[in-house]
C-alpha cells in the first residue's frame, strides 16, 4: 500500500509532543526494569502547552508545585514538606490558554479570541473529581472552551473546535471519527476503514 511522506508541519508537530501516544509512554520510569511504563500527567501537560504556543495560544500554567522539602541547616538531614498540595481551588483545570483570534466580533468589529480551560489527564487514567466535572459544566453554560483529556482528546478538541487543520496532524493523533487518508491524487480523500487511535 501506497504511504505518503509526512509534511514539515506534520514532522514538527511530531517533533513537539514526541512519543506521547496513549499505546508508547514519553518518558522511561527511574528504578529500572520491572516497573509498569506510565505517562504522567506533568509530561502530558508540557507536551499540551507546546502544543498550544505553537498554534498561537497565550498560555498559563495554574497551579504550582511545591519544594519535597529542604535540608536541615544544622544536622544536614532532608526535612519534607508537609504541604504538597497546590492552594488552590479544587476543580480549577492544570492549564488556561487565550485561543489565537480566528474569527470577527461583529458588534466591536475586532478580532475575537476564545478562552479555553484544559484539565490534562494522563493518557488511559485519571479520574474527573466532583470539582471538576461541577467546573466543567460551568463552562458548558457560557461561551468558555473547556478540554479534558490527554494530548490526543486536545488535538481533538483542537481540530473539532477550527483551531487547528486536520491535514496537519498526523494521522495517529486523531480519534476514528476525524481520520482520512490521502490517496496518490491529492484531490481525493478517502475514510480509512477499521483503523482506530
Amino acid at each position: 500500500m501506497w504511504k505518503r511522506r509526512p509534511s514539515v508541519i506534520e514532522q514538527e508537530f511530531d517533533r513537539l509532543i514526541r512519543n506521547t501516544t496513549k499505546d508508547q509512554p514519553a518518558r522511561a520510569p527511574r528504578g529500572g526494569a520491572g516497573r509498569r511504563l506510565v505517562q504522567h500527567e506533568k509530561f502530558e501537560q508540557g507536551d499540551g502547552i507546546k502544543l498550544l504556543r505553537s498554534i498561537g495560544a497565550t498560555v498559563y500554567t495554574v497551579g504550582t508545585r511545591r519544594s519535597r522539602g529542604t535540608r536541615c541547616k544544622k544536622c544536614g538531614e532532608f526535612v519534607p514538606n508537609p504541604d504538597q498540595g497546590t492552594r488552590q481551588t479544587p476543580g480549577i483545570p492544570d492549564v488556561l490558554a487565550f485561543m489565537r483570534p480566528h474569527e470577527m466580533d461583529l458588534a466591536t468589529q475586532r478580532p475575537r479570541r476564545h478562552l479555553l480551560w484544559w484539565e490534562a489527564k494522563r493518557p488511559g487514567g485519571g479520574e474527573e473529581s466532583d470539582a471538576q466535572r461541577e467546573f466543567r459544566a460551568l463552562c458548558s453554560e457560557t461561551a468558555t472552551l473547556h478540554c479534558l483529556g490527554d494530548v490526543n482528546d486536545l488535538v481533538a478538541f483542537l481540530v473539532a473546535q477550527g483551531f487547528l487543520k486536520r491535514e496537519n496532524v498526523p494521522y495517529y493523533r486523531l480519534p476514528a471519527n476525524l481520520m482520512t487518508e490521502s490517496a496518490p491524487c491529492a484531490g481525493h480523500a478517502t475514510p480509512l476503514k477499521g483503523r482506530s487511535r
